[in-house]
């Protein structure tokens, strides 16, 4: 299986890797879900966290009930006088430290935000960094940095023993985690109210954690049900395999997080070993979810936008469109009025590529004196700078990896100048 992988399928990511469609897919996590991104599914993960916060500080204050406070002071003194805890309604007993640190309840824990956020993009190759709290020992005590915490163990969750979205995966488990122990304080609570027989915090407290679910299922939709999400999966799926199997691959379009393209080798491990199959299994799946991308032609917007944001300059010609990005920006000019600065402008990129210049032996059928003035109105005086004309020969001075020229053909695929 390691074979294969190495022979058949590393090879089919890597054409894959030279697609912007491909690389877009793969980076949605890092480009959506990252608390600089600006972006929908950003705006519900944070509206997600600002429901958990605000049932905890619901709880909290309910904690300060005459008849709560005296079951908490039972729990700090080691009595217990509340009935049986519940197990949540996923099935799963929720394991909360004993609190310590000066706080009432867990729920006040909680209500202070004690993660640096729900979303860690380093989870990108592989989990690590579980809660990711600001302050680890104040919630599960001192020297506990080599402590696991079960909700991230793949023997809890195994799904994580797979390859994929494991940025989307962890911040899910982060959520149920903070959400279950809110619920197992309000099952606390609730039992002490029913005891006490006090209807109205009863209430209260029933209601307090119910604001979560509505942007929690908003939120689901769009990381987990989206169309696309089993596309994004299978392209996460694969940039992780070939990050195993080709330590030396450039995976800087990744941010810095491509320099952690190293945690990947734990995807190897298995693999090597014959120890488990599910994850060929999963990658072999994943290369069938890809095909219909694999054959298809890529997708000229993406060529071009992806080259916006790689090389200072971009030019786009075809029929009825001609377009010219400097630093990824678009120059407004009419260039349908300007025709012969367009054409000197497209012939020194085109041939900066070749690492040429343009000189009336070129045909261009225009005045290169002319149009280079008619430039002089519509550039940016940066780039205007960067024209060069020595002994009747003009030339851009970029080099020929700053600059992208394209046309669109008459079937309007994009094809390369110079």
């Amino acid at each position: 299986m390691s074979f294969w992988i190495q022979d058949k399928v590393c090879p089919v990511v890597e054409q894959l890797l030279a697609r912007p469609d491909f690389r877009r897919l793969a980076r949605w996590p890092l480009d959506q879900l990252d608390k600089l991104a600006n972006s929908e599914a950003r705006r519900l993960v944070e509206g997600v966290e600002n429901a958990i916060l605000a049932s905890a500080k619901r709880l909290a204050d309910l904690s300060q009930t005459p008849v709560l406070q005296e079951f908490i002071g039972g729990l700090a003194a080691g009595e217990e006088h509340a009935p049986p805890v519940q197990t949540p309604a996923n099935g799963r007993p929720v394991e909360i430290p004993q609190w310590k640190s000066g706080f009432e309840t867990p729920a006040h824990f909680i209500a202070a935000k004690p993660w640096r956020d729900l979303v860690c993009v380093y989870d990108y190759f592989q989990p690590v960094a579980d809660l990711h709290l600001v302050d680890r020992e104040a919630w599960l005590g001192p020297n506990s940095d080599h402590v696991q915490i079960a909700s991230f163990s793949p023997f809890v969750h195994p799904h994580l023993r797979l390859p994929g979205d494991f940025i989307v995966r962890t911040l899910m488990i982060r959520i149920a985690y903070w959400r279950d122990g809110l619920l197992r304080v309000q099952q606390r609570f609730e039992g002490v109210l029913r005891q006490a027989k006090d209807t109205a915090r009863l209430k209260e407290t029933r209601e307090a954690v119910c604001g979560i679910r509505e942007p929690l299922e908003r939120l689901e939709a769009i990381c987990l049900h989206d169309p696309q999400s089993p596309l994004r999966q299978a392209c996460i799926t694969l940039v992780q395999v070939y990050a195993a199997y080709r330590k030396q691959a450039d995976f800087s379009w990744l941010g810095a997080v491509g320099e952690m393209a190293g945690n990947a080798v734990s995807i190897r491990y298995p693999v090597d070993q014959c120890a488990d199959i599910a994850i060929t299994d999963h990658v072999a799946a994943a290369l069938a979810e890809v095909a219909g991308l694999y054959r298809s032609e890529p997708d000229p917007e993406d060529v071009i936008q992806e080259n916006c944001r790689k090389v200072p300059l971009v030019i786009v010609d075809g029929r009825g469109r001609r377009e010219l990005y400097w630093h990824g920006e678009l120059v407004d000019a009419e260039w349908e009025t300007s025709a012969r600065a367009w054409t000197l402008m497209v012939a020194l990129a085109a041939n900066a590529r070749r690492g040429q210049g343009v000189d009336a032996a070129s045909e261009l059928g225009i005045s290169l004196k002319d149009a280079k003035s008619d430039l002089k109105r519509i550039l940016p005086s940066e780039l205007f700078g960067l024209i060069e004309v020595r002994k009747g020969v003009y030339r851009l001075t970029l080099p020929r990896d700053k600059v992208f020229a394209v046309e669109f053909d008459q079937v309007d695929r994009l094809t390369e100048l110079g």
